[in-house]
């Protein structure tokens, strides 16, 4: 029995549940504003959260070239931490060093501050404007306010220390847990394999993101900081590193960034030297960010400008001044989160700057058909395999290709290879991190053990080489499986085809085939 959906002549649309479109809108907004106002509540706990994992995000690829050259994964995990500590020591220190310079700088100026306000004042009024006008204008220069934000930002810097103890917890154990969410495609990706790719694009983007932006932070900040050394502005170093920490907040960054130099030029120089440091920060800044940087960030975000600025303010009010650097990586997750796992929210995805066409959702391709991979799918059927064969996009047809197919360890593959034992065919499932040794396994054997012709392979298993399977050959061949995949949780087999693979164990493929575990290469000493 089935229910449809039925519309009254201009009445709203409703489903079987009896919601209509503007109920379901009405209660998914409140949802999301109990959700928020409860990350508001703990944002001082949530807030260190978001950076340490940010920072797992961006150092993890270190690991990926350590353990390719053996390295064990507690070592390339205690690498990765190590990364992330340097990055955020090295931010942790620009933030303290400039944090109370310029509360420094705010209390040596002060009188020059007061009287550069005295005369901004007076130079409005002579320009015949309105006094309210002209006390409005002076009043953001006003000392005392100057005074209150450099202790704010020394208030600040403290709380950012305080929170980075936390930040470093955190980093260890997500970098622990990174290691063996990095297994997961091998795990569960038969049956999970559309979340892991939205999880691997959303810290791809946030990766490239973050890596973008400190390129180019610190183009500007180092050219910025050198023209404001030659112009004779105070502590050049300081507006150095506000340059750069600015840079990651979209949009308003800029602004950000420009004013506080631009005051303190104005204080020791007046307005020469004032529109000198305003020009040289637009030729330089929009140059850079305006023009160069959003062609290399747009195709890590694809985040409409929009959105991306209110983010900014967004994210501000709901974690606090971190908000602001995270906001991008955060409205990243909740597109990842809400909308990309549904297929009718895609002309959401597609306002909100994501690189998708509106329409109806394309068919789901369907498999190719194979004699042969049907007979291997019936024969792990049979067996009662966990398992189930997928298609890759190219040929794998040696180990290192399915390996890097699947995301997965070399020796996680399971070769399927032909011998013939004084001319009786063997299949030998050995691991793809070594070769078969046919002289020592020969030796165990009893026999002659020679690599099959392609005419025997087909024979034997109705397979090709570079697609054989361990199972759903014509006849029983005798199978021996090599202990050394015993060192994988999931290991990868072909399918009947050059093009597929499933997933299995060592347990499960010497029962499946009643192979003989063997080892099928001399113990190292």
């Amino acid at each position: 029995m089935t229910s449809t959906v039925t519309t009254a002549p201009g009445g709203p649309t409703t489903d079987p549940g009896g919601l209509n479109p503007a109920t379901r809108t009405l209660l998914a907004l409140g949802a999301a504003v109990l959700v928020l106002a409860g990350v508001h509540w703990a944002s001082d706990v949530l807030a260190p959260v978001f950076l340490a994992a940010v920072i797992v995000i961006i150092c993890h690829p270190v690991r990926r070239p350590l353990e390719a050259r053996g390295w064990p994964r507690w070592a390339a995990t205690t690498a990765v931490i190590v990364v992330a500590y340097l990055i955020l020591a090295a931010l942790l220190a620009m933030l303290v060093f400039a944090g109370f310079q310029f509360a420094d700088l705010v209390t040596e100026y002060f009188r020059d501050l007061e009287q550069s306000v005295t005369q901004i004042a007076a130079q409005l009024s002579e320009l015949g404007l309105d006094t309210q006008v002209a006390d409005a204008a002076t009043s953001f220069l006003e000392p005392s306010r100057l005074l209150s934000l450099a202790g704010s930002v020394s208030g600040m810097v403290l709380s950012i220390a305080t929170a980075f103890f936390f930040v470093l917890a955190y980093a260890i154990f997500m970098a622990a847990d990174a290691a063996r969410y990095a297994t997961a495609s091998r795990v569960v990706g038969a049956t999970h394999a559309e979340q892991i790719d939205r999880a691997t694009r959303f810290s791809t983007g946030v990766r490239r993101y973050f890596v973008v932006n400190a390129t180019f932070g610190a183009i500007v900040a180092i050219v910025d900081g050198f023209a404001l050394a030659l112009l004779g502005v105070p502590a050049p170093v300081v507006w150095a590193i506000l340059a750069f920490v600015t840079n990651f907040i979209p949009n308003i960054g800029f602004v950000l960034g420009l004013v506080p130099p631009l005051v303190m030029a104005f204080v020791v120089g007046g307005w020469p030297l004032a529109l000198a440091v305003a020009a040289v920060y637009c030729v330089v800044n929009v140059v850079l960010q305006v023009l160069v940087q959003p062609k290399f960030v747009s195709d890590a975000v694809s985040l409409s400008l929009t959105l991306s600025f209110m983010s900014v303010v967004f994210w501000t009010f709901v974690i606090g001044p971190l908000g602001a650097i995270l906001a991008i990586p955060l409205t990243l997750l909740v597109r990842a989160l809400v909308l990309e796992g549904d297929p009718r929210t895609v002309w959401l995805r597609w306002l909100s700057g994501d690189d998708v066409v509106p329409g109806p959702a394309p068919e789901p391709a369907r498999a190719p058909e194979d004699p042969a991979v049907d007979r291997v799918r019936a024969a792990l059927d049979a067996a009662g395999a966990t398992g189930e064969v997928r298609w890759l996009d190219d040929h794998a047809t040696t180990a290192a290709l399915a390996a890097e197919a699947l995301g997965v360890p070399v020796g996680a593959i399971a070769n399927s290879l032909v011998f013939t034992l004084d001319d009786a065919p063997v299949l030998v499932l050995t691991s793809g991190a070594h070769r078969v040794d046919t002289e020592f396994l020969g030796a165990r054997l009893g026999g002659r053990l020679a690599r099959a012709s392609k005419e025997t392979v087909r024979d034997a298993t109705g397979q090709v080489i570079g697609g054989v399977a361990p199972v759903g050959h014509p006849a029983p061949v005798r199978t021996l499986v090599d202990v050394d995949l015993r060192d994988h949780d999931v290991v990868w087999a072909a399918g009947g085809h050059a093009k597929t693979v499933f997933p299995t164990t060592y347990d499960e493929l010497v029962r499946i085939t009643g192979g003989t575990p063997t080892p099928v290469v001399p113990p190292t000493e």
